[in-house]
């Protein structure tokens, strides 16, 4: 009986800190959902590296970022997905000086170290709520093994983002 309790109190805690904290700034690599846009219009827009920088730090230090992800990152048959999406947040940390990390794009329940992946479908553009889309661009690797299929790499300098926001009612 205190264990259902405390479980039913965990789930209205954790349902408490979304209503109340939410965030502001989704991000996204590659993906977008219908399920994201509101009804009515909302405004695209591509920004540059540094605006995409204050803007992720900004979120952060207010506590209104989250990485949103259309792949399931833990499931074990998506692998190249991983794979795919932590060689993005390399290139964002290492070659464009934005820190991410996998760990962006996913939330625990409490204490417990049971993790999941933040699903694309909780980003809203809604009112404050803006999606930052991040694409990029694959090239042939330098090196190869020989039996290897072509590597491909990210290319640093053809990564975009993509800021979507709700436009203002008239």
């Amino acid at each position: 009986m205190a264990k259902t309790k405390r479980a039913a109190a965990s789930t209205r805690k954790a349902s408490a800190v979304v209503s109340e904290k939410r965030p502001k700034l989704f991000v996204s690599f590659w993906h977008i959902s219908l399920l994201n846009f509101p009804t009515g219009n909302f405004r695209k827009r591509r920004i540059t590296t540094l605006a995409a920088k204050r803007l992720i730090q900004q979120a952060r230090k207010t506590d209104g970022f989250m990485g949103v992800s259309d792949d399931d990152l833990f499931a074990p048959h998506r692998k190249r997905e991983q794979e795919k999406h932590q060689e993005l947040c390399d290139v964002l940390t290492k070659d464009l000086g934005i820190p991410m990390a996998q760990s962006d794009f996913a939330s625990a329940w409490d204490d417990d170290p049971l993790y999941c992946i933040n699903p694309l479908v909780f980003a809203n553009v809604e009112g404050t709520g803006r999606l930052l889309v991040v694409t990029c661009c694959y090239v042939l690797a330098e090196t190869r093994k020989k039996k290897d299929f072509p590597a491909f790499r990210i290319d640093p300098a053809t990564v975009e983002f993509h800021l979507f926001e709700a436009a203002a009612k008239r």
